[in-house]
Order: structure tokens, then sequence, then C-alpha cells
């Protein structure tokens, strides 16, 4: 007689208790955003570099020397690059802002020229009872744009605080770093030892399944955002556009938010195109770079060397980020990537569990 095969099953989890939970933990988070960032980025230095631990683990290395040597090299790598380049670019950021409202001027005095008629036909068309909801002419409209761009940048600011304590993310996100990659492997048999036997297997499954999207997901964001920054450096500083390096900087970190950091870091570049070069042809190289690496982002790098086997829309993981951001800060968005992975691979198993269920399948 053949042994009937069990089936996973989901209990019936206490909504309300569940939901308590998740707020409970938000709340943690936001209590304490502004130390959690060192964590944060530890953690994930340690997630990338594990494998490469690992295979030192089995040349025989220690894992106590084998973590700290990579500790050691990636944060003296780091802090090199910051030492070499970070002063350029802050001199870059601080004259950049100071010339930012020059900028939106000229923008605005060419957006005054061309939307004119456009705001004309339309106060025409309300007898000049235009709704307060909407702006009546392009200098209302710039000035709403600057208003909400300076509420924008005030919160990511005032959000990033732990971002701007250099001391903190120095000082600790390397030993958070060491102690987490010395320790993954213990951490991760302490916590399969505590799942439930009879379903083991399967929370094992999707844990990698979660590691797969994961870690397919981040390095290959990495290398992306790596490619895209030289190129647009060199294509920027070669054109002769002022803040060349910030630019590019700018240009390649912000692929990682999909299509506003693109949107962002354009609208910056022409920006300053347009008040250094005018309507010219070099203007339009500009512009030309923008559109190739756009291209090149899209079309062949990120299916190059992220491919498919990520699973994770793009708008699923701007949802992730701006609700991130909206809870917890800028940690959040750092938290967003990881947690949106873990949500889509669940989703992905009920709909399975859901494919295979008699609600479906009976006719």
């Amino acid at each position: 007689m053949k042994k009937k095969e069990t089936k996973f099953s989901l209990p019936v989890p206490n909504l309300l208790a569940w939901a308590a939970i998740i707020v409970l933990f938000v709340w943690f988070l936001r209590a304490v955003e502004p130390i959690l960032l060192p964590f944060i980025i530890g953690t994930l230095v340690a997630y990338l570099f594990d494998p490469l631990a690992d295979r030192l683990e089995k040349r025989r290395v220690s894992r106590g020397y084998a973590s700290a040597v990579i500790t050691l090299a990636f944060f003296s790598i780091l802090i090199a690059l910051v030492v070499w380049i970070g002063p350029l670019l802050y001199h870059q950021l601080a004259s950049l802002i100071t010339q930012l409202p020059d900028f939106l001027k000229e923008v605005e005095m060419l957006f005054e020229e061309k939307a004119a008629p456009l705001f004309s036909s339309i106060d025409r068309l309300t007898n000049g009872h235009t709704p307060e909801s909407i702006p009546a002419t392009p200098s209302d409209f710039m000035a709403r744009a600057v208003a909400l761009g300076n509420e924008v940048v005030g919160k990511l600011v005032s959000s990033s605080f732990a971002l701007l304590n250099v001391a903190s993310l120095l000082l600790i996100t390397p030993i958070v770093s060491f102690y987490l990659l010395r320790d993954w492997d213990c951490v991760v048999k302490r916590v399969d030892t505590l799942l439930p036997r009879a379903h083991a297997a399967t929370i094992r499954a999707q844990a990698n399944e979660v590691s797969r999207v994961l870690a397919g997901y981040l390095r290959g964001q990495l290398y992306v955002m790596f490619i895209l920054t030289v190129l647009y450096a060199i294509a920027f500083a070669v054109i002769g556009l002022k803040y060349a390096l910030l630019l590019g900087v700018l240009a390649g970190m912000l692929v990682i938010i999909p299509y506003i950091g693109t949107w962002i870091s354009a609208g910056l570049g022409l920006m300053v195109a347009y008040s250094q070069f005018g309507i010219t042809p070099d203007f339009w190289i500009v512009a030309a770079v923008f559109a190739v690496g756009q291209v090149l982002e899209s079309q062949i790098l990120t299916p190059k060397i992220i491919g498919d086997r990520v699973g994770v829309h793009p708008l699923w993981l701007l949802f992730g980020m701006l609700a991130g951001a909206v809870l917890i800060g800028f940690a959040g968005v750092l938290l967003a990537v990881p947690i949106t992975a873990v949500i889509s691979v669940g989703v992905r198993f009920l709909i399975s569990i859901y494919l295979e269920s008699p609600l479906y399948q009976e006719k």
C-alpha cells in the first residue's frame, strides 16, 4: 500500500497577536533608529563575505583569522577610498549646494519662458479662477516644486543622522562585521535547532531561497553600481561637466532606487549641464550619456549580472524602500531590500500552496 504523502500546511495564527508583534517590532526599530545603521551595515558586510570566509575555512584557515583578515582588508580599502576621494566629493558637494539656488533660478526662467503659453491656456479655460491646488503660473509651479524638494531633502538629512556619524560607522561597524562574520555559521546552526521539527525541511528550503534572492540582488547590484559610477564619472570628466565626480557617483549609486534614482540623478546632472553649457550640443551630449547609461543598466548590466534569478520586481523594491523610509527613516531603506526579499519569497510560497490546495483545484 502506497504511503500517503503529507503536505505542508500553514497553521492559522492569531492575527491580532501577529499584528501586535509587528507593531512592537516597528516601534522598537524606530526607537533605536539613530544607532541602527552601523549594525545593519555590519550585518550586510558579514552576510556578503560569509562565502569567502567559508572558502578560506576549507583551506584550513581558522574562522576567526579569516574573519579578521576579511574585515581588516575590506574596511582598510573603504577608508582609503574615503580619504582619497572624500575631500574632493565634499568640496564638490559644498560648491553644488551653494550654487544650487542659481541653477534653480536659471531652470525657473527657462520653464517660465517655455510653459507660459500652457498656463495662459489653463487660465483662459478657468476664466481666471484656477483652484489653489493647481499652480496658476510657472513661478508658482517652480516655487511649489522647490518647496517639495526642500522638504524631501530635509527629511532625508534628518533621518540620515546616523549616516553622518562617521565615528560610529568607522568604530562600531567593523566590530559588528567581524563578530557576525566569525559566528555566522554558529548563529545559523543555532537558529536551525529552534525550528519546529515537523516543518524544518520546508523552512530551510524557503530560507535558502531567500538567501539566493538576497545574495543575487545585493552582489549583482553592487557590481552594477560600481560599473555605472566609473562610466558616468569618466564620461562627465571627458565632457568637462562641473562636479563630474560627484554627479558620476550619484548617478551610479542612485540606480539602487528603481526609477526614482535615475530621474533624480539625471535631473540634477541636466540642471548643472544647462547652467554650464545652455541648450548647446554639450548639453545634449550630457543628456545622451544619461540615456545610454539607462539603456546600459536596464538592458545589459542588470540582465547579465543580476538576471532573472532574483525574481523581485523593481516596483516591489521601490515600494519597500519608500515604506521603510516612512516607517524607520534611512535605516528602513537599507532594511527594505532583505525584508522585501523575504516577503517576496513568502508570497510565492503561499501561492504555490494555494495552487496545490483543494480550494483552487476543485471544480
